[in-house]
């Protein structure tokens, strides 16, 4: 009986340790006005996925094109939605809406212009990739971004 109780109280631990939500911190709105990180899981209870990009960051910016190529995909299949945040800090935060409207994606964006939200979440490069699943929960992460298979990893876990 100890043991059933020692390894239940152990399962419950780890659950509890992997179920991370998106920390608060302050971004800003492409109008630049001050948003509470906590919007970008509000979807419903659908997925969202979260990509951490830069402007000067190439490889962001192809993979932030390959994910529009799919992207109508999730959201009529799956229900998901998905949140960019800028990592350009404060001197190249003007170059973020006008790179996006010349795009013409339809995505969630933000800016971290402080870089809070990357340091709380742990990202080293661009781009990174969270899914967060129904309940706000981080669910998987990768920093490995290669276009066409990152793209599929994340169609299977949505």
């Amino acid at each position: 009986m100890k043991n059933i109780l020692t390894t239940l109280a152990l399962v419950l631990f780890s659950l509890s340790v992997f179920a991370q939500t998106v920390p608060s911190a302050s971004l800003l709105d492409l109008d630049y006005q001050t948003v509470n990180s906590s919007a970008i899981s509000r979807n419903n209870g659908a997925p969202v996925v979260l990509i951490f990009w830069a402007t000067w960051n190439a490889n962001s910016k192809k993979f932030l094109a390959e994910v529009s190529d799919v992207y109508f995909e999730w959201q009529s299949t799956k229900g998901a939605k998905v949140t960019i945040v800028s990592i350009d800090d404060q001197r190249n935060m003007h170059k973020v809406k006008p790179y996006l409207d010349s795009k013409g994606w339809e995505y969630e964006a933000f800016i971290d212009p402080n870089q809070d939200l990357k340091r709380a979440m742990n990202v080293n490069s661009a781009p990174h990739v969270f899914i967060l699943n129904g309940q706000g929960n981080i669910i998987w992460e990768t920093s490995q971004v290669n276009d066409h298979s990152t793209i599929s990893e994340i169609s299977q876990r949505l």
